[in-house]
């Protein structure tokens, strides 16, 4: 078995470590005609992609810590024949719910340890690893690793607690009109996510949902549930259609001129396309950009909309721009110059800062306004160009930042 160790006693194996990354498990009942009995201590732990576990008839033992730690598990299925389970088998799997039999010893140790407990039949995960109920209508949990954008199908009814929690990744999800009510804290922590669709159907959102995000809008209806708790919760909300993702991965509003959000994984070199008036606020953060390019037409652009993007090294700004608002550049580590436009009257709170790679910035006159910590923790060496005479002359000296004559 490909994604399994093992050991070999006379008459029987016991399973001693999981090397795969499938989200979804089936422990073999035999191998090489023997059968299965036993899960060791250790066997799974820390598998972060892992789901959803079944386990055969044949085991009777699993093993101290056997899943300790495995984030992402939302269910696991223990037959009858399991009569002993160990210290911490399932210790910080905060999301699982462990399915058996009444007055089984699995029922034992679920009661005993304070885990969910179901004798509902077992359920199912789909080809992106997300698990449903047996019947399809509740949607139980989605692997940690869940990128990009995800549609959940029609017939779902309900979206369980912490269903989507941590998913880093995660940008964008559709939901359903068979949807009517989303558990606690299911998107919480998803740092990407950057739209979610919620239908009129849904009208039960629980607490702390959306927190923990920075650049996520709700798109619904008016007068919907999901309009309240956008208002109530301080979040974004529109009823413009839904935005669209291009090949790179990076989301767009539906006409087109906002930028809403790149993934973390885009890297190297990118031009906004010239279509784009808007850069969302977090757009680009932590991404791997290394070169920008930012059309023209673009006018605004939101609060860290490239922050911590240590690999951008070159920047070109648009002629259009009015403000840089704060946080811009915050902690692009690499970045060791940068020209300011003239159309540009105003630089933000902490836009640069941590940028201790920057020696040079060139501030034009129509500058008039800059963040007293504008440059703050930036390169010792850093040194503002600039008119004489002019705010950028002045914030130097009041900073002790070297400045020169242009």
């Amino acid at each position: 078995m490909a994604d399994f160790e093992y050991t070999v006693h006379d008459d029987r194996i016991e399973i001693t470590s999981y090397t795969g990354s499938a989200p979804s498990v089936t422990i073999p009942s035999t191998i090489d005609g023997l059968p299965v009995t036993d899960i060791e201590k250790g066997a799974f732990v820390s598998c972060e992609s892992l789901m959803s576990v079944m386990i055969p008839e044949s085991v009777t033992s699993i093993g101290n810590k056997a899943f300790y730690y495995c984030d992402s598990l939302t269910s696991v299925t223990i037959p009858d024949s399991v009569t002993c389970i160990g210290d911490g088998a399932f210790y910080e799997c905060r999301r699982l719910t462990i399915y058996g039999t009444e007055g089984s010893a699995a029922q034992t140790y679920a009661k005993r340890n304070k885990i969910s407990f179901s004798t509902d039949p077992s359920p199912y995960c789909d080809a992106a690893g997300v698990c449903y109920s047996h019947d399809g209508k509740t949607l139980l949990g989605a692997p940690l690793s869940l990128s990009g954008e995800y549609t959940i199908p029609d017939g779902v009814t309900s979206i369980g607690k912490e269903a989507f929690e941590d998913c880093k990744k995660l940008m964008a999800v559709t939901i359903p009109e068979s949807v009517t009510s989303i558990g606690n804290r299911a998107f919480f922590s998803c740092h990407s996510l950057t739209a979610v669709t919620i239908p009129k159907s849904v009208t039960s959102i629980g607490w702390e949902v959306f927190e923990n995000y920075r650049r996520l809008t709700i798109y619904g209806t008016k007068g919907s549930a999901a309009q309240t708790y956008a208002k109530d919760n301080e979040i974004p909300f529109s009823t413009d259609p839904s935005p669209y993702c291009n090949a790179d991965g990076v989301y767009y509003s539906h006409d087109g001129q906002t930028l809403l959000g790149a993934p973390w994984s885009l890297s190297g070199e990118y031009k906004i396309p010239d279509s784009v008036t808007s850069i969302g606020g977090w757009a680009f953060c932590c991404s791997g950009l290394t070169s920008l390019t930012i059309p023209d037409r673009v006018m605004s652009i939101g609060e860290g909309a490239f922050c911590e993007c240590r690999d951008l090294t070159s920047v070109t700004i648009s002629n259009r721009l009015t403000r840089i608002e704060e946080y811009v550049f915050a902690g692009c580590s690499r970045l060791t110059s940068v020209t300011i436009p003239e159309s540009v009257t105003s630089i933000g709170y902490k836009t640069f800062y941590s940028c201790d790679s920057l020696t040079s910035v060139t501030i034009p006159e129509s500058v008039t306004s800059i963040s007293f910590d504008a440059f703050d923790d930036c390169h010792d060496d850093l040194v503002i160009y600039g008119k004489a005479g002019s705010k950028a002359e002045w914030h130097a000296k009041e900073n002790r930042i070297g400045f020169k004559v242009e």
